[in-house]
């Protein structure tokens, strides 16, 4: 093999590996982006507990005189 051919298989071997790290990175940065995402509606869903009503309570309301 000419030089030239080596250099351009070590050229798009370590662009491919490149390619596999940064698809690594991404899939760690989407998948701590959903675990933020889940803990902040488990937050919300904790935090709004206290204020919704039992069943029955303020529903109907007779305002007639």
């Amino acid at each position: 093999m000419d030089p030239a051919s080596l250099a351009a298989g070590l050229a798009t071997a370590g662009a491919g590996q490149t390619q596999q790290i940064l698809a690594a990175k991404m899939m760690k940065m989407n998948a701590e982006a959903a675990q933020s995402v889940v803990a902040t509606l488990d937050a919300a869903q904790q935090n709004l507990a206290p204020i919704t009503r039992p069943p029955g309570m303020g529903a109907h309301v007779d305002i007639r005189v």
